[in-house]
């Protein structure tokens, strides 16, 4: 959701809009993407001098990002045909939480297109 605030003859008028929102990679420069099993990869992000470990789930839906901004409801679409699963609210739901998840870590941001 997107909050516009608009000064108009000195009256504050608030606008609430409905925008999705669209990720992108933070830095993607420095991220150093490494596969260390079947499973799993390491991540390291030069730009924090931190290191993850992540699924491959993961690991593809940063692959997914690197070209270029999406949502969460296409990226799930693309995960779930990628690796046959059905596309459910379940699987909707934890795409959004890994999402949430990868922003916390600073690897991926909001942004508005």
């Amino acid at each position: 959701m997107l909050i516009l605030v608009i000064l108009v003859s000195r009256k504050m008028i608030v606008i609430q809009v409905n925008v999705e929102t669209f990720w992108q990679i933070n830095t993607p420069y420095s991220l150093n993407l490494k596969q260390f099993d079947a499973d799993f990869f390491i991540l390291f992000n030069a730009a924090s001098s931190q290191t993850h470990i992540l699924n491959m789930l993961c690991a593809d839906l940063l692959e997914l990002l690197k070209d270029c901004p999406d949502n969460s409801i296409a990226l799930s679409e693309k995960l779930a045909q990628q690796y046959e699963f059905s596309l459910d609210a379940d699987f909707c739901i934890y795409v959004d939480k890994m999402l949430a998840d990868l922003d916390c870590l600073g690897l991926i941001e909001p942004v508005i297109l």
